[in-house]
């Protein structure tokens, strides 16, 4: 598992702290600047936040479906890329969702299903925005949704440059759609973190995802 590396946020605030900073995005290979960075109470837990962080699943959820004593010989899989039983693919992107009141943006790191062609498509032209947009299925649960997030309808917009793919969420009335579409106050974006990295290993990615 790889660590959190958390991100400014810059909305609501108890003590704000006015200035220009640069955070890195998607383990450093990306960066994108914020105006202000601020303190912020939790209306979740009551703590006082600097830093609203992004959150990032290692796995697609069919993964851990494989028994891990056959792991090694059913899946093959990197920190973008998944194959199991080289009939079920998988390509890693990231949902933004809108933080209401301001620029920001929350990101979810999270997998999707491709069909065989256009998986190896990405993989033969890994990093490239003139491929795609290609369909999948939102492959992981989202701990703070009581509606199942799996098998949502999404589409994957390839950027280049060493970005992860942007995760489009067709329309839908499920709240991860609205919340995506409507955008989200820090207070529920604050209780959606909070309901991640309370689940439990092994999915449980404590890292920045690379949106941009």
């Amino acid at each position: 598992m790889l660590k959190w590396i958390q991100r400014v946020t810059d909305l609501s605030c108890v003590i704000p702290h006015i200035r220009s900073v640069v955070t890195p995005h998607f383990c450093g290979l990306l960066t994108v600047r914020r105006l202000f960075q601020v303190s912020y109470r939790c209306a979740t837990c009551g703590g006082i936040h600097d830093d609203l962080p992004d959150l990032g699943f290692r796995w697609p959820d069919p993964y851990l479906d494989v028994p891990e004593s056959e792991r090694s010989a059913r899946t093959r899989g990197t920190a973008d890329t998944c194959a199991i039983d080289d009939e079920h693919f998988f390509i890693r992107g990231v949902i933004l969702l809108p933080i209401l009141g301001g620029s920001d943006r929350l990101g979810v790191g999270v997998w999707v299903s491709q069909k065989r062609e256009n998986f190896q498509t990405y993989l033969d032209n890994f990093d490239t925005p003139e491929i795609g947009p290609f369909f999948g299925w939102l492959s992981n649960r989202i701990p703070y949704y009581e509606r199942d997030t799996f098998l949502l309808k999404t589409m994957a917009h390839f950027q280049g440059r060493n970005q992860r793919p942007l995760i489009e969420l067709e329309p839908s009335d499920h709240p991860l759609y609205v919340d995506y579409a409507e955008g989200i106050s820090i207070d529920k974006a604050w209780s959606i973190v909070h309901a991640r990295s309370a689940q439990a290993p092994p999915n449980k990615s404590l890292e920045r995802t690379r949106e941009g």
